[in-house]
């Protein structure tokens, strides 16, 4: 049924292209980062102390913004300019890592992924759900939360390994991804509309 509400209801096939898309692009962003990182440091002890920081940033500012904010700009400016939002701030952090792949670009773009993602995306994407009848809620969010998203995750992976293994360097890379960042900011603002919040 979760795969039928999929081919069927327009919201719900929006919203997974939206994560299989969104999944894929940071999959591929963490391991343009994770190259930078790498260059960075081979000291394994520097590098879980950098990893370390990130997470003692991301838990407190989600925690502030789930408390704080997350409800007021959901009442306020709506789901359309959260859903858009991501592919803006995965484009940005594409066009950094290939122009300017420094230590500091990765945490702060990082920081600035993840706290959007916890913090004000995730609770939008399930606000969408809310609009289906409950049983077609449980099953599609179990569906994107497993199998959509871990076959995003895969895909972006494996792009971001033949492109590489072909010989793009990991800024080319990162230039591959622009265009499906706009995709997945379009994406958004097509489930968004579509949804009936």
């Amino acid at each position: 049924e979760a795969f039928r509400n999929i081919i069927k209801n327009v919201p719900v096939r929006l919203m997974a292209l939206y994560i299989l898309l969104w999944t894929g692009l940071s999959t591929a962003a963490w391991m343009i980062s994770l190259t930078i990182i790498q260059d960075w440091s081979s000291d394994p002890c520097e590098r879980t102390a950098f990893f370390a920081q990130i997470e003692q940033i991301v838990t407190p500012l989600t925690l502030i913004m789930q408390i704080f904010f997350t409800s007021y700009l959901l009442r306020k400016i709506g789901i359309i300019p959260i859903l858009t939002l991501y592919g803006v701030f995965l484009l940005i952090a594409f066009g950094t890592y290939a122009t300017y792949p420094t230590i500091t670009a990765v945490l702060v773009l990082t920081v600035l992924i993840r706290v959007f993602e916890y913090g004000l995306n995730k609770p939008t994407r399930e606000t969408v759900f809310t609009s289906l009848s409950k049983q077609d809620r449980y099953k599609s969010t179990v569906m994107m939360d497993t199998f959509v998203a871990r076959t995003g995750d895969y895909f972006g992976g494996q792009a971001v390994t033949l492109l590489t293994v072909f010989g793009l360097a990991i800024g080319s890379v990162a230039y591959a991804a622009l265009p499906i960042a706009v995709l997945l900011s379009i994406v958004g603002y097509k489930a968004a509309k579509a949804s009936k919040i």
